[in-house]
């Protein structure tokens, strides 16, 4: 194969595995002599590959129309690094922009009490991998960077800026004077009280 002999070749070994190869690999050239100079052979050439898994079958005819196939197989390892999904969520907040695989930095805006936002990238391809899916706290970390790697190690990065919002409560939370009560309720809603104090 390509001027490669199969590694460890035996004409009574009818299929072998080979190694992976690159993504622009786009063909490999297979080579083939029959035991009988009067057999023929088919399969052997130029054979085409596809992203993913490979069967090259060389079958190789008789005088007397007895046929042997052996086959080949090869993996053209994949170069895609894209996402196809991404999901980043908390119990308030919102991201800046649907998601497209093409599009790769966001932003993430949280309410001012969230402390927790769960990112998840899911890899387009499946022999991809994603490193940096995890939850995060917007307090501790302003950004965070997923990185999707293709079978073939080339990778692309997607970025996700965390945001969180000011919070724009001004209310109290509790009201009280010692050893006077209020005449009314505490309610935070409430800026005014009267407090009788004895004579």
């Amino acid at each position: 194969v390509n001027d490669v002999s199969v590694p460890d070749f035996n004409m009574n070994t009818l299929e072998y595995t080979l190694d992976d190869v690159a993504n622009d690999k786009t063909s490999v050239n297979v080579t083939a002599t029959a035991e009988e100079a009067n057999a023929t052979i088919e399969g052997d050439g130029v054979n085409n590959l596809s992203v993913g898994n490979n069967t090259i079958e060389v079958t190789v005819i008789s005088q007397s129309n007895e046929e042997l196939t052996y086959k080949i197989y090869i993996k053209r390892l994949s170069n895609d690094s894209t996402l196809k999904a991404l999901s980043v969520t908390s119990n308030d907040g919102s991201l800046d922009k649907e998601f497209n695989p093409a599009t790769l930095e966001y932003t993430y805006t949280a309410g001012p009490d969230v402390t927790e936002i769960v990112i998840e990238g899911t890899p387009n391809h499946d022999g991809a991998t994603v490193s940096g899916n995890n939850t995060y706290n917007p307090n501790e970390t302003s950004q965070v960077i997923l990185k999707v790697t293709a079978e073939d190690q080339s990778y692309t990065e997607y970025k996700v800026n965390l945001v969180r919002t000011e919070s724009s409560t001004n209310t109290l939370s509790s009201l009280s004077i010692e050893t006077y009560p209020f005449n009314e309720d505490f309610d935070p809603d409430t800026t005014t009280y009267t407090v009788t104090i004895p004579e």
